[in-house]
């Protein structure tokens, strides 16, 4: 049996170490595009949750307050489950499993979704709750992508803060620059930041329903 030299050795280890250094940007993308999507799909079942709750309930969106209401509940998502979502596994986890983005991240536990509800619509930010029109459902934001200190999305502040950081756990825009975004009418897609930015200044029928 042929021995290898050390030369012939060395030189097998620097070719694999050039294919390594190849494959791994690759190998790197196709990992982020699994993830966004996952999310996605899992997004499409918060939405069609959210949307049948809407349907459930006169046209009104699951709200989202400071404050508790009389049934102990407070965050949008919590109004979701058990009637539209399946309890989550653990508390940590949020109140369901697909209520996360597995490229996002949760550091505290009143903060347990890495998805927001556009707050035009469950009236966080704008004060009275309005009820959903369909006449813009195509066009309307329903969830997105979200920071672990977003609960709602409100228009200006959610798409410039932490959309594009430079760490990935802490950006909205986790997707190759680009976050998942499911409307009204139950479609899911992704914009790149660029295109949401241009959302955040003046009305526009992706935030506002009435409009």
């Amino acid at each position: 049996m042929k021995k290898f030299t050390l030369i012939e050795l060395l030189v097998v280890i620097a070719i694999i170490g050039m294919l390594a250094s190849i494959l791994m940007p690759s190998l790197s993308k196709a990992r982020l595009k699994a993830f966004q999507t996952v999310c996605l799909s899992n997004q499409r079942q918060v939405g069609t949750a959210a949307i049948s709750y809407i349907v459930d309930n006169k046209e009104y969106a699951p709200t989202d307050s400071a404050s508790a209401d009389a049934s102990g509940l407070q965050r949008w998502y919590d109004r979701l489950i058990p009637g539209y979502l399946p309890e989550g596994r653990k508390v940590v986890d949020g109140p369901s499993d697909v209520q996360h983005c597995p490229s996002g991240k949760t550091e505290l536990q009143e903060w347990d979704s890495t998805i927001s509800m556009n707050s035009h619509i469950n009236g966080d930010v704008w004060g009275d709750q309005p009820p959903v029109t369909k006449a813009t459902a195509a066009e309307t934001m329903l969830v997105m992508d979200s920071h672990e200190t977003f609960r709602s999305a409100w228009t200006v502040g959610f798409t410039l803060f932490k959309l594009a950081e430079k760490t990935l756990e802490s950006r909205i825009a986790r997707h190759l620059d680009k976050a998942v975004v499911t409307y009204l009418d139950g479609h899911g897609t992704s914009h790149h930041y660029n295109y949401l930015l241009t959302k955040s200044v003046g009305a526009d029928k992706f935030w506002d329903p009435e409009l």
